[in-house]
């Protein structure tokens, strides 16, 4: 589990980097909700794949788990920012 939770959070972190490294509006903007709507089966595959392995939100490796993978598209936006 914890191999499939450091590949999302590399995944989202990309993610990010790729939105924070647009400076023009129209763009940003479209590539902003894309990344977005990508989320929603990302964190749909992450919810089956713990229930699938019997993880719940109880269990300490979980919180970390869904924690990082919340955190990691702002922090690939500001890492993005910062390098552009």
């Amino acid at each position: 589990m914890l191999t499939f939770g450091v590949a999302l959070f590399l995944h989202s972190f990309i993610d990010g980097l790729a939105v924070g490294v647009f400076n023009d509006v129209g763009q940003l903007s479209v590539i902003a909700v894309s990344v977005i709507i990508h989320k929603i089966p990302v964190a749909f595959t992450l919810g089956f794949t713990f229930a699938k392995s019997n993880q719940t939100l109880k269990m300490w490796s979980t919180r970390i788990i869904v924690l990082l993978f919340l955190l990691s598209s702002p922090i690939g936006v500001l890492v993005g920012d910062v390098i552009s």
